[in-house]
């Protein structure tokens, strides 16, 4: 275990687009969603509520990733947005931004405002340069296995060394390959699954998430999502249902087992895009990949994607030295451990 590294009177906070996930002393952390898409305008009340439950704190450390949520006109719009939220939830705490200029730097709320488009999706940079520090690795990875999205950062000489900055650029260079634990539609994942001795086409509709198929599995527990695709409850029988009628199947026409081996097919599609990424980004370094950090909702299959592109490495996970609240909030956590000497030190 390492010590908690967040100093008393500093908050983290990450705010996505559908989740918001905070982190202070003493191992505080808490998760509570927000289709900002749906409800941008509820989004100082709701990073208000988090704050007021938060331990006692003079200061907030902000990093966003909401800015792509389609209500907004553009990632500027978004920017600006975020942070007019947070400065209304904040009152009189100051508040820090994290940017990805410099490779990693902080400025207050009017500079970010100015400058909206390093502070876009800075989470990933916060977090793999956090890590960096901790486990030190001369070449190594950070991979963040979320709800939505798994961030792949290439680590050397205790600092991340990522081959791009913004979201596009990471698309590019396998550095973020969009799929999570909970949210990715099935129809994105794979566009045919074997059933009943055929391979079918996966319907393109929004039919069933990843969720449901963890769920079916039983590798993330019932309840664990919060927007289902057809608005009903994230257990066993629904998720079944669901996976289904992504084949144009009702649950009736599947059995247990079925669904089963429906589901493995489909986490393991979802495992080999993960592992394409990891490939990818593990081939631009000179030396061998020896470390890998783990963090994320999805940090179990992130770990087994590591183990099956590279053998060799060993993997540290953020559940296994803050638990597994942190580790879920792990951004939270990095962009408030690594605002805190800031604010020690003024």
């Amino acid at each position: 275990m390492i010590p908690w590294p967040i100093s008393d009177g500093w908050i983290g906070l990450d705010v996505g687009g559908a989740n918001t996930k905070i982190a202070g002393p003493t191992g505080y952390t808490e998760q509570l969603p927000l289709a900002v898409w749906k409800s941008p305008g509820e989004l100082a009340m709701h990073i208000g509520r988090l704050l007021a439950r938060a331990p006692k704190h003079h200061s907030v450390a902000l990093t966003t990733t909401a800015e792509l949520a389609d209500c907004f006109a553009s990632k500027s719009e978004g920017v600006r947005a975020v942070i007019d939220a947070v400065r209304a939830a904040c009152g009189r705490s100051r508040l820090v931004v994290y940017s990805t200029d410099q490779g990693g730097s902080f400025v207050d709320g009017t500079a970010a405002r100015s400058n909206p488009i390093p502070i876009a999706a800075a989470n990933w940079l916060a977090l793999a340069n956090w890590a960096a520090g901790q486990w030190r690795p001369s070449d190594g990875l950070m991979i963040d296995l979320g709800s939505t999205t798994t961030d792949i950062i290439w680590l050397r000489n205790s600092r991340a060394a990522p081959l791009g900055t913004t979201d596009a650029q990471r698309l590019a260079s396998g550095e973020l390959v969009y799929t999570g634990l909970l949210r990715t539609p099935v129809a994105a994942i794979a566009s045919k699954l074997a059933s009943g001795g055929k391979l079918r086409r996966v319907a393109a509709e929004w039919f069933a998430h990843a969720a449901d198929a963890h769920v079916i599995l039983r590798s993330l527990p019932e309840g664990t999502c919060y927007e289902t695709a057809d608005g009903r409850p994230a257990d066993w029988g629904h998720a079944k249902a669901r996976l289904a009628r992504s084949l144009c199947l009702d649950a009736g026409d599947l059995s247990d087992s079925q669904a089963e081996l429906l589901a493995g097919e489909v986490v393991r599609w979802q495992c080999r895009a993960i592992e394409d990424g990891i490939a990818q980004v593990a081939s631009n370094s000179l030396a061998p990949i020896r470390q890998v950090i783990v963090s994320g909702a999805g940090w179990r299959l992130a770990k087994q994607a590591v183990q099956n592109v590279l053998p060799s490495a060993a993997v540290a996970s953020i559940a296994g030295v803050l638990g597994e609240p942190a580790c879920r909030c792990a951004a939270a956590v990095a962009v408030a451990a690594l605002a805190s000497p800031i604010g020690d030190g003024a």
